[in-house]
């Protein structure tokens, strides 16, 4: 930081991959905050269309506003350059095709200080237009962190395991950075959710998700395989924790599931990964099935597998 440059309260941090079709509403949304003591980071992932250009000209126009240029290296790549340079107390992550409320900031840093939380979570809407809300009380949840990270893990609606649309203490970052994989959010915000010792929970929506046909939760990714790595890798990471390993084993059978269901759509000749799944399901069906805080829909494919490979097959259309 240069000298007589003042710290920013909050690091806004944007990863941008060939994203000119929305990054302008993006960023317009970032401006139009009702808080004003923010910085946001334009981290351009090596992006071929107009995203660099678009980057520079934000940056020129506001000195809050920073930029980097870097070779492709993917979203949690872009993240983590985005953590280098973030010098707020509090770091938030937004996506290059998202916006946020023009509350959003204020409300949710508001929280973290009259609730001295290190977390505060939001919520989100998921469609293709941005819809309008109203800023009005919709109540507070202080929770501890602990259960926070057992009910993520068990897919309750809210919060669910995306790093966007909450604001974190920078601190939590110390010693914490994405992996190099899909299912990064996953991967890292049990971590922080642990690490951090109160979390607070907010029922107003403050970020909007823009319903992307071409995104990769839309698509058929090799990458989708990431899920059962990470989710295996958070069994291990509870592996003391009787309670944190039950939930870790329920997403882990999620994982497998879901998995399980894409490669019969997508890919129905590659029977090594789908009889490793199919394995891994019946493996862990009956723990699912005895779990009583196991959802609804992950019982339902543990009962689902009972029926057989040629029944899933069905489910899966094909």
């Amino acid at each position: 930081m240069k000298a007589g440059e003042n710290k920013p309260e909050v690091s806004i941090i944007v990863p941008v991959y060939n994203a000119e079709r929305f990054l302008r509403e993006c960023v317009e949304s970032v401006l139009a905050q009702s808080y004003a003591d923010w910085e946001l980071l334009l981290v351009d992932d090596g992006s071929t269309d107009g995203s660099s250009a678009l980057c520079r000209h934000y940056a020129g126009a506001d000195s809050r506003i920073k930029t980097v240029t870097q070779v492709n290296g993917g979203v949690s790549s872009a993240r983590n350059s985005g953590l280098d340079m973030a010098r707020g107390n509090y770091v938030f992550f937004l996506d290059a095709d998202d916006e946020l409320y023009s509350y959003a900031i204020s409300l949710l840093h508001k929280i973290a200080m009259s609730d001295n939380a290190e977390i505060v979570i939001g919520r989100s809407v998921n469609s293709e237009r941005k819809p309008d809300y109203e800023n009005i009380a919709r109540g507070v949840r202080i929770e501890n962190s602990y259960k926070v990270c057992r009910d993520m893990l068990y897919r309750k609606p809210h919060p669910d395991t995306s790093v966007c649309g909450r604001l974190m203490s920078r601190y939590l970052f110390d010693d914490i950075r994405f992996y190099p994989g899909r299912y990064e959010d996953l991967e890292i915000f049990h971590k922080l959710l642990i690490k951090a010792k109160k979390v607070a929970v907010i029922e107003n929506i403050v970020y909007f998700y823009r319903d992307n046909p071409s995104s990769f939760i839309n698509k058929w990714s090799e990458s989708r395989r990431d899920a059962v790595k990470v989710t295996r890798e958070i069994v291990r990471h509870y592996s003391d924790d009787p309670v944190l390993r039950k939930a870790a084993l329920n997403r882990y059978f999620r994982a497998n599931y879901n998995l399980l269901l894409a490669l019969l759509r997508h890919r129905p000749d590659d029977m090594a990964a789908i009889n490793d799944c199919y394995a891994n399901v019946k493996a862990l069906r009956r723990a699912v099935l005895t779990d009583p805080h196991s959802r609804l829909k992950t019982d339902l494919g543990a009962l689902a597998s009972y029926l057989g490979l040629g029944f899933i097959r069905c489910l899966a259309g094909k």
